[in-house]
């Protein structure tokens, strides 16, 4: 079943799974250092990723966003990728992982698909007055069998993120401890129960800065 998995999701994405490392000439993890005179603000919009209408299969490389700071940008909504399966949700109403554009560069990671990521970053401030960090909770409708990311860090590489899946009745599918690198690292989670949700940034999780990319979520 893994390996069924895996197949559909090479070929999915197959033109994309190397990239080159974000530049960073004026910026730092999306945070501006010396912006130019000319920036203006480049906000998230509600776009749909691959895969959708509930069929408990997808692909999100989050490129259908293009903000180049979080000073930009608001926390990924709840809403936007609802009617494809699955639902983005941050610690609170004002907090969570943004979409970023590689134009805020700084963030020194490899393997993202690009030109954007999912960043969290504890030092920066969102246009809302939130901040970009986690814990980040992905909800899945249907339930699915398997989920994927990409996960990285340049400034906090060698600091933990813990990952968990977990059942709709709250009890544990599958569960990693990732030392974040600046290559972005693959998590595979899958059980022998249906994942309901997984929890991005859990328990003894200590990471600032990182980045997410390349999310799947599928029932081979």
């Amino acid at each position: 079943m893994k390996r069924a998995l895996l197949l559909t999701l090479t070929l999915v994405c197959a033109l994309g799974l190397t990239a080159p490392v974000f530049g960073a000439p004026r910026s730092a993890n999306g945070m501006s250092v010396d912006p130019a005179p000319d920036a203006e603000p480049n906000m998230s919009v509600e776009a749909a990723p691959l895969g959708g209408g509930f069929s408990g299969t997808g692909y999100t490389g989050v490129d259908d966003l293009s903000p180049c700071f979080f000073v930009y940008t608001v926390p990924l909504s709840k809403t936007w990728y609802r009617s494809y399966g699955i639902q983005f949700k941050g610690p609170n109403a004002t907090d969570g992982g943004a979409v970023l554009d590689e134009c805020g560069g700084g963030w020194s990671i490899s393997g993202f698909t690009g030109p954007n990521i999912l960043g969290f970053n504890c030092l920066a401030t969102m246009a809302n007055g939130g901040r970009p960090v986690g814990p980040e909770t992905l909800l899945f409708t249907p339930t699915v069998d398997a989920v994927q990311f990409s996960i990285g860090s340049g400034d906090d590489a060698g600091s933990i993120v813990e990952v968990i899946a977990k059942n709709v009745d709250g009890g544990t599918v599958d569960s990693q401890t990732v030392v974040l690198s600046s290559a972005m690292q693959t998590v595979f989670l899958m059980g022998s129960k249906k994942i309901k949700k997984v929890i991005i940034g859990a328990g003894q999780s200590n990471a600032c800065i990182f980045a997410m990319d390349n999310i799947y979520w599928g029932t081979p």
